[in-house]
C-alpha cells in the first residue's frame, strides 16, 4: 500500500472485523463464538497472484485495507478476522501495521484457494 493515509473519501469498502473467544455453553463446553469488533469503511488494495506448487496452480489472494485507529485491532489484529462485506469474503489478518500517532491501521490479510 502506498506510504500516503488513506482519507475519508477513499475509504469505500465496507468490512467487519471478527474475534474468536472461547467461552461455555449451557451444557459447561468450550465452544468457540464470534465476538464483531466492529463495522468499518475501508481502503482496499488487492496484491493477489498465483504460483504453481508441483504441478498445481493455486492462487494466492493477499490485500491491504486501511481503517480507522481501533487500540483493540492493533493488540490482537493477528488473532482476527476481517470480512468484506461487498464480497462476503473472510480474510485471516496476519499484520497490523499504524500509521501516524493513531490515525489508521494498515491491516494485511490473506486467503488461499
Amino acid at each position: 500500500m502506498s506510504r500516503e493515509r488513506a482519507t475519508v473519501g477513499q475509504r469505500q469498502r465496507r468490512v467487519e472485523i471478527v474475534k474468536f473467544v472461547d467461552t461455555k455453553n449451557v451444557l459447561n463446553e468450550d465452544v468457540r463464538a464470534e465476538e464483531s469488533m466492529g463495522f468499518f469503511y475501508s481502503k482496499m488494495e488487492d496484491l493477489s497472484g498465483s504460483m504453481t506448487d508441483e504441478g498445481k496452480v493455486i492462487h494466492i489472494i493477499n490485500r491491504t485495507y486501511a481503517i480507522p485507529y481501533q487500540k483493540e485491532i492493533k493488540a490482537d489484529g493477528e488473532q482476527m478476522v476481517l470480512i468484506d462485506t461487498q464480497e462476503n469474503e473472510e480474510y485471516a489478518i496476519y499484520y497490523v501495521k499504524e500509521v501516524g500517532r493513531k490515525e489508521q491501521l494498515i491491516l494485511n490479510c490473506k486467503k488461499r484457494e
